[in-house]
């Protein structure tokens, strides 16, 4: 040590470079990461675009058969479905055929809900979740011919009359006049129609199926605002039932049960033979027999 003071050696600074040169520490080298270059990812897109628009011009994915599923108690198809179903066919299954199926068919009244599927080579699978009517109104339009239209909510949808056979075990239907159902189309089911239904309907729950027990009611609004004029026929008991004022629908019920046993006792053949109807007014003072 004497010798590197004699020699004008600056120890300090020998010792400290002989530590920072016995602890150096290893150089860390990071891995670069393999980096997929823009321009692969995008030719790789313009492929799978190229091919799925290139399938779309092949024959065996063209659509050939459409099968459908219903949910709920109908077992056929309306007929403004089989219509826009049938547009579909021979389009490409590869195309945007499902999505604009499904959007045509859930503008149809009828449907409620459309779920469309895929299935290969040329199939579509179709559930169809239906509207379900209580209430169908029909008339008769300025050509004279019978049109129908099921209650939506309070809106009134029509119907097409190759349809109305699937309804009418499950919905009721009231005959209006013309100049009625023009306001209710413009406005919307109104309180008088809704008494109406409610009143009937209470009778063929408690008496059975619609078709049977009630047949066609006719309804006629008065312009003063009170109840109007509603016959209802019973094709069962060959009658129509008359009711001019607001009645309870407990009192109708009696009033059909009242008609079933008249029939029943006086044991009417004549009338059924030679076709003669028989007809009733229900007053809220009771049941009266037309002469």
């Amino acid at each position: 040590m004497s010798d590197a003071y004699f020699n004008s050696i600056d120890y300090d600074a020998v010792r400290i470079n002989d530590v920072v040169e016995l602890y150096q520490f290893p150089i860390v080298r990071k891995r670069e990461s393999k980096k997929v270059s823009l321009p692969i990812l995008i030719a790789t897109a313009v492929v799978l675009a190229l091919v799925w628009y290139a399938l779309r011009f092949i024959p065996i994915f063209d659509v050939g058969q459409i099968n459908f599923q219903l949910n709920g108690s109908y077992t056929s198809l309306p007929y403004q479905v089989t219509q826009q179903a049938n547009r579909f066919l021979g389009r490409s299954l590869m195309s945007s055929t499902p999505i604009k199926l499904k959007n045509s068919l859930e503008q149809l009244p009828t449907v409620k809900k459309a779920v469309v599927k895929r299935k290969l080579f040329s199939t579509l699978l179709v559930e169809l979740e239906m509207a379900e009517p209580h209430l169908i109104v029909s008339s008769v339009d300025s050509n004279n011919e019978e049109v129908f239209y099921f209650v939506d909510k309070k809106s009134l949808v029509k119907l097409d009359i190759q349809d109305l056979s699937m309804y009418q075990k499950s919905a009721f239907t009231i005959g209006v006049e013309s100049t009625y159902l023009d306001k209710l189309l413009a406005n919307g089911i109104d309180e008088n129609l809704e008494d109406i239904f409610y009143l009937t309907n209470q009778v063929t729950l408690n008496q059975g199926s619609f078709s049977t027990t009630l047949g066609k009611v006719d309804y006629q609004k008065a312009i003063d605002g009170s109840f109007g004029k509603l016959a209802i026929e019973l094709p069962q008991y060959h009658s129509t039932l008359h009711i001019n004022e607001a009645v309870l629908h407990s009192q109708l019920k009696s009033a059909v049960g009242l008609i079933k046993l008249e029939q029943k006792a006086n044991n009417n053949v004549d009338n059924i033979v030679l076709g003669k109807q028989l007809h009733y007014d229900l007053y809220q003072s009771g049941l009266v027999k037309r002469q």
